[in-house]
């Protein structure tokens, strides 16, 4: 912060994080409220590691009622700073509890901030000391501006996605696809060089491609393919690392808030795991797909060597639906998506002249009456099956989506992370196909998880199998199932 006057329309200063070498100011106002006379005995800012302050020398003062004290403190963050982040974590949603990085945190909501502010001055004959976190204003135009609990963070962060991925052994995909997004924290210009750490034998057009910033806030984002040249069924890692000035930057992270809630940071390594699966699929697909909520089945789709094309506003309203060889309808989209609503004919017509539409899990707003092609329900208390580990019983062998391109088996469910499936039909139409049944212990048997009718030309699908979950995480049986759906009425 600075104490120079501004214009009325000028932006307010702002910072993003504290980054290890950097130095600013903080600007601490203490100011008596009350009409009793508070004598200011110390004003300091705490830092529990080590980060070099250096204040204005403050001396013992007498505030009256409504009187201020401002004092201006200059911080430098050593260049080896640990990163403000929780103090526990878990690596994988299979890990069933969170391991503690540091345990004299135990209990606490947080790990203790960065930097604070201390004040210690006395009423009468009482001495009182109050503390809090320092806080950095950011831009949120053109709501205004937010204030959060200022944090220590890396130059460059380096969020790779997907977080974890498949590739089909059979060779039908010849290039895997990621983005890599870089975020600059750096004051001044930058310059620097992004690097991709591949498997042996595996291609890419460039592995080290420069990059330059001139600002804090600035983010750079590529498309890169990868061509694996050697491919056995196991597991795979590409590492991504950005170095400048010096320094290797290997780490992203999601920034979690909420409006009126402080900011949280949550770190992940730039690491893509890829895993080999055998998995089948109907070449050459272009899948529509209408977005959910914290969505990557998109994603998933592409590794099987789909096209996607998410459909916009205008796509559902005048597009030209009829080319699309399958179209999603993603997590809770009907949640989300009023548009969804106003044209959910469009895509009932798109599946009565030939094409396959697949609702996957949706939430109330979905009423199947009213937007699918035959009577069912779907309850406001609908049924679920928690347990990841449910008994699969598979109620029509035969059906032709358990058995092309992939013969799906129980084995296919195995491996599965935090849950089968929500928000099941509890009655439906005899169109309706219903293709396994699961259930949770003290449960009766679940069939309306997964539900197919012929619809005119084409087929309409309702399945609320948890592929928003399982997907990301790179279980097998449920790539395999995807395909199926996929390529359905294809063969």
């Amino acid at each position: 912060g600075s104490k120079e006057s501004r214009a009325f329309y000028e932006p307010q200063p702002t910072m993003g994080f504290a980054v290890p070498g950097q130095s600013f100011n903080v600007v601490v106002n203490f100011l008596n409220k009350s009409r009793v006379p508070i004598e200011l005995v110390d004003l300091l800012l705490i830092n529990p590691d080590h980060w070099e302050i250096n204040a204005e020398e403050i001396k013992k003062a007498m505030l009256q009622g409504n009187e201020k004290l401002e004092t201006t403190f200059t911080v430098m963050v050593p260049s080896g700073a640990t990163v403000s982040q929780p103090y526990y974590h878990r690596s994988s949603l299979q890990d069933s509890k969170y391991e503690y990085d540091a345990n004299a945190n135990t209990n606490l909501p947080q790990a203790t901030n960065a930097l604070k502010a201390s004040v210690i001055y006395r009423i009468g004959q009482q001495m009182v000391q109050l503390e809090v976190p320092v806080q950095s204003r950011q831009s949120n135009l053109p709501f205004g501006y937010d204030l959060f609990t200022l944090k220590a963070a890396p130059g460059i962060a380096v969020n790779v996605r997907p977080k974890m991925g498949i590739i089909p052994k059979e060779g039908l995909v010849k290039d895997f696809e990621m983005q890599v997004e870089l975020v600059n924290n750096l004051q001044g210009n930058t310059q620097g060089m992004l690097k991709l750490l591949l498997p042996q034998g595996w291609e890419t057009v460039s592995n080290q491609i420069p990059f330059a910033f001139s600002k804090p806030g600035e983010k750079i984002n590529y498309s890169l393919q990868i061509h694996p040249l050697t491919l056995a069924e196991k597991n795979y890692e590409i590492r991504v690392i950005a170095q400048a000035n010096g320094i290797t930057y290997q780490q992203g992270y999601d920034l979690s808030s909420h409006r009126d809630l402080d900011q949280t940071v949550l770190y992940h390594p730039a690491v893509t795991q890829l895993k080999v699966i055998d998995v089948k699929m109907v070449p050459g697909l272009t899948v529509g797909y209408v977005m959910g909520v914290g969505d990557e089945v998109p994603d998933a789709i592409r590794q099987l060597g789909a096209k996607v094309q998410l459909l916009s506003t205008e796509d559902l309203a005048t597009g030209n639906l009829q080319q699309l060889d399958a179209i999603l309808v993603g997590t809770r989209a009907y949640a989300v998506r009023p548009d969804l609503h106003n044209y959910n004919s469009r895509l009932l017509q798109y599946a009565k002249d030939g094409g396959h539409l697949i609702v996957l899990f949706q939430t109330p707003e979905f009423v199947p009456d009213k937007m699918a092609p035959f009577h069912a329900v779907l309850p406001n208390n609908s049924e679920e099956v928690s347990e990841e580990n449910s008994p699969v019983t598979i109620l029509d062998g035969s059906h032709q989506v358990l058995n092309f391109p992939n013969k799906i088996s129980l084995a296919d469910f195995d491996q599965w992370v935090e849950q089968r499936g929500s928000k099941f039909f509890s009655q439906w139409d005899a169109a309706y196909i219903p293709i396994i049944s699961t259930y949770d212990v003290g449960q009766a048997a679940q069939s309306g998880g997964w539900l197919m009718a012929r619809y005119g030309k084409g087929y309409y699908t309702y399945c609320a199998y948890s592929f928003h979950r399982q997907l990301p995480y790179g279980v097998t049986g449920p790539f395999r199932i995807m395909a199926n759906l996929l390529s359905y009425g294809k063969k």
